[in-house]
């Protein structure tokens, strides 16, 4: 059965509702209705996410098809968007994957209302002393969620949450110097004061407990990224073959050194730098890249082996020994 919604008011409300669960990504969007709160990472949130989600999928297939060109474009993004995000949600799992998922969203959340001046400093700073109240309830669910990180997950969280600890030490008290109101300033300074201690405290398990321990595998699967391209960004073809596209444009990136060089050979002398040791540095980038090709392109469909192949035919076989008959007499 077709719904009489339309689309304008499926997306108003699909929008609105990604704007409360995502308010990090709400105010980047200029919306700062949410302003004051962090995303709630709790796994009750990320169900009730996951059967939102579907609601709305069911409402985007029950619409009337009856629409024109553009609307029919638009209602193809608003599925692909609801679909990637539950992918993200039920497959990829990054909540449950990457301790950089919660270190990202405190970095961003609390420098976005340092950095955008939309309001008064004074208001600003009330809504960054709720979030910064909520940063310990963030890592607490980061301890929940997540499960058997990578080793270069943890690396990359410990550092971006010690960037936030920087943050708050420095950067936090000037983009707010404005501020003159004395009892706001001090619940701030109290409630940054436990959030770096929360914040560090994860830290050091990260690093004491997790970090030993960590043999997990960031890849996450070609069929799983390749599904996730499509949704997220439209993208059809097969990580072999961007692989090979990336290959070649990179490839033909390394003939423009060599060109301005031979336009502008004076820049050589301006660098002190010689022909051949240009020539030799160049020629190592491209050995490098025609390397890395052999080994992470090469072997890939549809064309497998095929320089390989004609490297091998450009070495001459070696002739077979001939046989030496043994002495008879």
């Amino acid at each position: 059965m077709r719904s009489a919604e339309t689309l304008p008011h499926f997306a108003a409300d699909y929008l609105a509702w990604r704007h409360e669960v995502q308010p990090t990504a709400a105010t980047f969007d200029g919306v700062h209705v949410h302003d004051d709160l962090l995303e709630d990472f709790s796994r009750a949130s990320i169900d009730r996410q996951i059967r939102d989600l579907n609601g709305f999928a069911r409402r985007l297939a029950s619409m009337s098809s009856d629409a024109t060109l553009a609307e029919r474009a638009d209602h193809s993004a608003l599925m692909a968007n609801a679909q990637a995000r539950l992918h993200e949600l039920e497959v990829i799992r990054t909540w449950e994957r990457d301790p950089q998922l919660y270190a990202d969203t405190l970095a961003t959340s609390l420098a976005a209302q340092a950095i955008f001046t939309y309001a008064p400093a004074a208001e600003r700073a009330r809504r960054l002393l709720s979030k910064l109240r909520q940063v310990a309830g963030v890592l607490d669910a980061a301890r929940t969620n997540v499960r058997e990180p990578a080793g270069i997950f943890i690396k990359t969280a410990a550092e971006t949450l010690r960037g936030v600890v920087s943050f708050l030490n420095r950067d936090l008290p000037r983009a707010l110097r404005e501020v003159d109101d004395l009892s706001l300033l001090a619940d701030l300074d109290d409630a940054s004061t436990v959030a770096k201690t929360a914040i560090e405290r994860y830290v050091r398990d990260l690093e004491e407990e997790q970090a030993p321990k960590a043999k997990a595998t960031f890849r996450i699967g070609k069929d799983k990224i390749e599904h996730k391209l499509k949704l997220e960004d439209g993208v059809t073809l097969d990580t072999d073959a961007l692989l090979r596209i990336a290959f070649l444009t990179f490839s033909l990136m390394l003939f423009f050194p060599v060109l301005f060089v031979y336009q502008y050979p004076q820049v050589l002398a301006i660098l002190n730098l010689a022909v051949s040791s240009f020539t030799m540095a160049h020629g190592l980038t491209v050995l490098t890249t025609i390397t890395l090709y052999l080994v992470a392109c090469d072997p890939l469909p549809p064309c497998q082996g095929k320089v390989r192949e004609w490297l091998g035919a450009l070495v001459p076989a070696r002739p077979s020994p001939t046989a030496v008959p043994e002495d008879q007499g």
